[in-house]
């Protein structure tokens, strides 16, 4: 990412296969792509026969306490076939919201930057005109 002109830290947490997690700063937002196994049945899969793979997009956007616009945005991200996940309600009464995008990979798949690059845009793009 750092090559297609993002400011990024990248942290390699397997390197076979090379599972990495990147955090972007955009904007004053911070955004994160991570490479996970894919989970089967609830189970994660076993990472050393290098089978299906996610390009996981992810950023947390935090409704403070009594914000009525949550309802509204929460409805447009499903709308946009967006994943979100409640977290539960911090002690100040705000409530954190995790959006999420996942590009399934599986073996042999070949994805370069350009691929990653693009739907990354795509993901920051839809959620940024919804959330902001």
């Amino acid at each position: 990412m750092k090559e297609a002109g993002y400011e990024c830290e990248l942290h390699v947490w397997l390197e076979t296969p090379e599972l990495a997690s990147a955090k972007i700063i955009l904007d004053g937002r911070t955004w994160t792509i991570d490479g996970v196994p894919a989970l089967i049945d609830g189970q994660r899969d076993d990472v050393e026969t290098k089978e299906d793979l996610l390009i996981h997009f992810q950023i947390t956007k935090v409704f403070e306490q009594g914000d009525t616009g949550q309802h509204v945005v929460l409805k447009r991200l499903e709308e946009l076939f967006i994943q979100y996940d409640l977290n539960p309600t911090n002690a100040d009464g705000s409530i954190p919201v995790l959006v999420t995008r996942k590009l399934p990979l599986t073996e042999g798949d070949e994805i370069n930057l350009d691929t990653i690059v693009n739907q990354f845009n795509q993901f920051q793009e839809a959620v940024v005109e919804v959330l902001y």
